[in-house]
């Protein structure tokens, strides 16, 4: 759940979802690692009860796959609403699990 007025975000339990559900939206946590190794975490937001996702939603889960195997580039791009991905050239070493920590 994110509170924008105080710039917070809370995980909430699958079972209090439903009391929330006007207020809490459904976003998948990635793991990531810049290429100087500071790791961070990105939420992006899942489909809503409708089933729909916005243009920015899509290309952020496109974006966030590709870079499980490949250094990637995400910047927004408002006349496309959306973000742009770029895959990296020229870089002999790919991201793995071991550089988000999920092997720790």
């Amino acid at each position: 759940m994110e509170l924008k007025e105080d710039n917070d975000v809370y995980l909430v339990r699958p079972e209090l979802y439903p009391a929330l559900a006007q207020e809490a939206k459904a976003k998948q946590l990635y793991v990531g690692v810049t290429r100087d190794g500071n790791p961070f975490v990105w939420l992006v937001n899942m489909p809503g009860p409708d089933g729909r996702l916005d243009t920015w939603s899509q290309s952020a889960h496109a974006g966030a796959n590709l870079a499980k195997t490949h250094w990637v580039r995400i910047k927004s791009n408002r006349d496309l609403g959306a973000y742009e991905v770029l895959q990296a050239t020229n870089l002999k070493d790919e991201p793995s699990s071991h550089d988000a920590g999920r092997d720790r």
